[in-house]
């Protein structure tokens, strides 16, 4: 075969090329868009690369529920609000997503990440809050909320600080207000073995120091169901 004819021959081997290298562009093309479509949904959501954990005890039917609070720090992204001509930084609230569950149903298990899904190093955003609590069949509304307050600890009362022993516990149960049972749980606190809250049917501070907040600290919250712990809202007369 002469040169011509090989020359050819490659020219319509390359054409025939052509149709699968567009098929495969198109494909990439496609499953690239997908993904993007399903990240920016929260269809796709990955585990934070670092968090602290936060797990413990819980009733088997109830359901946890968590939430982060972070704001800016950086007075130089102050925002003003011109009606009232005061100035103030942005806070945001993220639901915690990583939550999971022992195959019995009475242990949890979160990773709470270090850094917030709105973070600015510009603002320097720093979380401030992370909020737990619990929800069950038997409460008309959630309980056991115990909120962890980034912050030194020497800034609040000593009593609350989690950080030596990072262990607090709830027993939760309804109470009888006006010799009738509330459909409200209300639950003891315990930070270690010493208790701060009795019959608290709001949510319960705890500060920890901000040296702990950091990649590896493990907190554990148990959530007991206490004697009048009901499955049901029905209540005995």
């Amino acid at each position: 075969m002469d040169a011509y004819g090989n020359e050819r021959m490659n020219s319509e081997i390359s054409i025939m090329e052509r149709p699968s290298i567009i098929i495969f562009c198109r494909v990439a093309f496609v499953l690239c868009l997908c993904y993007l479509v399903l990240e920016f949904a929260g269809v796709l959501n990955f585990p934070p690369d670092n968090y602290i954990v936060i797990k413990g005890k819980k009733p088997v039917d109830a359901e946890i529920f968590g939430y982060l609070r972070s704001s800016d720090t950086n007075e130089l992204c102050l925002n003003e609000n011109w009606l009232s001509g005061t100035k103030y930084l942005s806070s945001y609230d993220d639901e915690l997503e990583f939550i999971t569950y022992s195959d019995d149903g009475d242990f949890y298990n979160i990773k709470v990440p270090l850094v917030p899904e709105y973070s600015s190093k510009e603002c320097d955003t720093k979380v401030n809050i992370v909020q737990i609590a619990a929800h069950s069949p038997g409460a008309e509304i959630r309980y056991a909320e115990l909120k962890v307050r980034i912050i030194d600890p020497s800034e609040f009362r000593p009593s609350l600080d989690i950080s030596e022993e990072l262990y607090v516990k709830s027993v939760c149960q309804a109470h009888v207000f006006n010799s009738k049972w509330s459909k409200l749980f209300g639950c003891d606190y315990y930070n270690g073995d010493k208790i701060i809250a009795k019959k608290e049917a709001n949510s319960k501070y705890v500060t920890l120091s901000p040296d702990l907040f950091k990649a590896g600290t493990v907190i554990t919250y148990d959530i007991i169901p206490g004697e009048n712990y009901f499955p049901t809202r029905e209540r005995p007369e």
